[in-house]
């Protein structure tokens, strides 16, 4: 399982093969195999891949 951190530290996700679970207060937009999660906290977006 992989975690998605923001730079300010919290835990916006979490990967586990090709789930996204999602922790907190995020915004999130998802595509095919992309994902983009935007911290609620310090408003800056963690851009990446599922698989």
């Amino acid at each position: 399982m992989k975690e998605v951190r923001c730079s300010c530290g919290k835990l916006l996700a979490k990967i586990s093969g090709e789930r996204l679970e999602i922790d907190g207060e995020t915004k999130v937009s998802i595509s095919i195999n992309d994902y983009e999660i935007k911290c609620l906290k310090c408003k800056n977006v963690k851009k990446g891949k599922i698989k």
